[in-house]
């Protein structure tokens, strides 16, 4: 398991919350959900693009 601290000091993002993502459909429905512990880290923006239907 990787340490919060371990990665901010790493990536120098300290005190920055977790990367997500959340796409929800017409209905409020969320169709895709996408969270990284590692704020560095971007989401997977094809599948975003999948979920959106773009």
């Amino acid at each position: 398991m990787i340490d919060n601290k371990v990665i901010a000091e790493k990536t120098g993002l300290q005190k920055v919350a977790k990367r997500a993502v959340f796409v929800a459909d017409k209905a409020g429905n969320v169709v895709h959900v996408e969270a990284k512990r590692d704020p560095s880290q971007l989401p997977n923006f094809a599948k975003v693009k999948r979920a959106i239907g773009a």
